[in-house]
């Protein structure tokens, strides 16, 4: 069930401070210096292992801060996030300067784990694109052999059951050889990947995902095919 967790701020010149509190079981010590690692998990074999802390640790280091986590067991866990005091600006930022208008796109989203295909989803949302979810390589494939279904962009996860990313757009690209995706994933240094970013129009986004660097991504691979959607 769900009950309620402390919270509290506080703030100096330099750091704003947020910090949440239980009283659970707390973290096993030797557990503590993997818990931001992507896919680490204490669940037992064959259950999911969410993202969260990955992506939360990505997201406030995106933003110049850092997330400390502090657990005894039997007593409780203690999160912190420390994000820098900005000062207000009006000036546009060599990076926004320099970032690429954002066209809203109707994009086909596969990844297996439900936790990080509703964060991205929420991400995409948010830049006004239109989000057709799916949890697998072979529902992408149903719905891309569908010539009623249009999609400007497929982004995909790598690291998934029965069929991986990379297999699956070869799939797609037999059906449709002007669809492109945007790979998002924590495994960078897959041999195919590499292959598929010399020889095709691919993106690639590290996991945690940062939402400013998957919609630039988009932007440039549709910047750099300009086909209607497929």
């Amino acid at each position: 069930g769900f009950r309620d967790i402390p919270l509290d701020a506080t703030a100096n010149s330099h750091a704003v401070v947020i910090r949440f509190a239980d009283n659970g079981s707390g973290i096993e010590e030797s557990n503590l210096p993997h818990i931001f690692e992507p896919f680490f998990t204490t669940r037992p074999h064959g259950l999911r292992s969410g993202l969260g802390l990955a992506i939360a640790t990505g997201t406030v280091a995106q933003n110049g801060g850092h997330l400390h986590i502090s657990s005894n067991t039997g007593i409780g866990t203690v999160a912190e996030i420390w994000l820098p005091v900005h000062q207000a600006t009006h000036t546009p930022t060599e990076t926004n300067r320099q970032s690429r208008p954002i066209r809203p796109c109707r994009i086909l989203l596969v990844d297996d784990d439900p936790m990080v295909r509703q964060t991205i989803a929420e991400m995409l949302t948010a830049s006004e694109h239109e989000v057709v979810e799916v949890c697998g390589p072979f529902q992408a494939i149903d719905l891309v052999r569908n010539p009623e279904n249009k999609f400007d962009v497929v982004v995909s996860d790598i690291k998934m059951p029965d069929m991986n990313g990379l297999q699956m757009m070869e799939r797609i690209r037999e059906i449709r050889p002007h669809l492109h995706p945007v790979y998002v994933s924590a495994h960078g240094d897959e041999p195919e990947l590499t292959r598929q970013l010399r020889t095709h129009k691919v993106g690639f986004v590290p996991k945690p995902v940062e939402p400013e660097a998957l919609s630039q991504a988009i932007a440039l691979l549709l910047e750099e095919t300009r086909h209607p959607s497929a």
